[in-house]
């Protein structure tokens, strides 16, 4: 399965948890260790409200679970931190893909009138284009919320949604395979 055609779930009250999900099968993809089916049913936990209604519910779901997704050769590691966006940014295109982010936001502030006003996250990811023979890397964001989906370029209000929500995020990064 490659990278594109992995879709990130939509759900109104589990951001955080589709947000994870969708990251963790992306670094799984891209290191090889995704196997469609039984990863799926294992990280559907994320979407439910327990444990994935917000990040921190996501931080102790992925502590208990950290060493099943290993032995289903996922090796991601994970850490909850409050860093600037363009700090976390920056170290998600230094990863060159092999990094990404899961950042706490204020859906009112990133997506003015669609009714967000709950707990609201997205995940930050870098892609790599190749156009005329020269390979750019890019970030993009992927939204849970019904209706928003890829968010690329990253919207200017970015940094204003993630610091009303105290700069939190879950940082994911693949550190190789099984």
């Amino acid at each position: 399965m490659t990278q594109a055609s992995l879709e990130i779930e939509t759900t109104r009250i589990t951001c955080a948890g589709a947000a994870t999900a969708f990251m963790v099968r992306r670094l799984g993809a891209l290191a090889g260790g995704y196997a469609p089916g039984v990863q799926d049913q294992f990280l559907r936990e994320l979407v439910t409200e327990a444990d994935g209604g917000d990040v921190g519910r996501v931080a102790r779901w992925f502590a208990s679970r950290a060493a099943h997704l290993a032995r289903l050769g996922n090796r991601i590691g994970a850490r909850m931190v409050a860093f600037r966006t363009a700090a976390i940014l920056d170290w998600v295109g230094d990863g060159q893909g092999h990094r990404g982010a899961v950042l706490v936001t204020s859906g009112e502030v990133l997506h003015p009138g669609a009714g967000i006003r709950g707990p609201h996250a997205v995940a930050i990811a870098c892609e790599s284009t190749k156009r005329l023979g020269i390979r750019r890397d890019g970030l993009v964001g992927f939204d849970p919320w019904p209706g928003m989906g890829r968010l690329s370029p990253l919207p200017p209000a970015l940094e204003e949604a993630h610091r009303r929500c105290l700069h939190r995020a879950f940082l994911l990064y693949s550190y190789g395979w099984s």
